[in-house]
């Protein structure tokens, strides 16, 4: 069910998803797990809005297009999953940079399609 509030109450929390409830500040959404949930097209970009995000698992869906920039906003977050998708392009540099910090483990998997090649390359990176 993915009406209402989806930190309250605790009996109908979303499924795939954490909240931080500590009594004191409004619940915030700490974990995304949308992995395997049939999604396609680019990644929304309302994500960006989920300021206290620390995890994120967009894997094995059908998302296209680029990584977004907006992801580097996202402080908090600290594992980024978007492996088995159709993403192209490059890795934000932000993102690439945490990841060498060890402040953000990033999984990923791109497919890249050169001119000329009918072939498609598939290179796999993991990053912790």
């Amino acid at each position: 069910n993915w009406q209402g509030d989806p930190c309250g109450p605790l009996k109908y929390i979303w499924e795939g998803l954490n909240c931080s409830i500590d009594g004191y500040d409004p619940p915030r959404i700490t974990s995304l797990n949308l992995s395997s949930s049939g999604l396609i097209g680019q990644i929304e970009s309302s994500i960006s809005k989920l300021t206290m995000l620390q995890y994120l698992d967009l894997s094995n869906n059908s998302l296209n297009g680029p990584l977004p920039d907006f992801l580097i906003q996202l402080h908090s977050l600290k594992v980024l999953n978007v492996g088995k998708n159709k993403l192209t392009g490059l890795v934000p540099s932000g993102l690439l940079e945490r990841s060498k910090t060890k402040s953000l483990s990033l999984s990923y998997v791109y497919k890249f399609y050169k001119k000329g090649f009918t072939d498609i390359k598939t290179a796999g990176i993991q990053l912790h």
